[in-house]
């Protein structure tokens, strides 16, 4: 299991692995972004983790980043920009593997009724 980043009004850009067999919490290095409530995680085909959008600071503050995350070096890369900042969106992996974002909510909570593909085969 990894979580990434911290509560509302407290963006940290920190992530962990939970290791079942051991019991225990393990730290990757720093994520690219900070992400709190709102943000969604995708695993990637190659084995890599896309995480998108959430809020940043004092909510509420959709955000735009993307960062991936490689579980072999257990680094964070900075990996684009959404179209729109989002938060409480889904996120769907699509056969090709590219990730489909729809929906959610801007920095003033409005909705979106949009939809975007982000080329996720690109960051490998």
């Amino acid at each position: 299991m990894l979580v990434v980043g911290g509560p509302i009004g407290d963006p940290i850009a920190s992530a962990e692995i939970f290791d079942p067999a051991m019991d225990t919490w393990i730290p990757t290095s720093a994520v690219a972004s900070p992400h709190i409530d709102g943000a969604d995680a995708t695993l990637l085909p190659f084995g890599k983790v896309l995480v998108a959008g959430g809020g940043s600071g004092a909510w509420p503050k959709a955000v735009d980043s993307v960062d991936l995350y490689d579980p072999a070096t257990a680094n964070w890369t900075a990996s684009g920009v959404m179209a729109a900042a989002r938060t409480f969106f889904t996120a769907t992996l699509m056969p090709s593997g590219a990730v489909l974002y729809a929906g959610g909510a801007d920095a003033g909570n409005g909705v979106f009724s949009s939809a975007e593909i982000y080329a996720a085969l690109t960051c490998n």
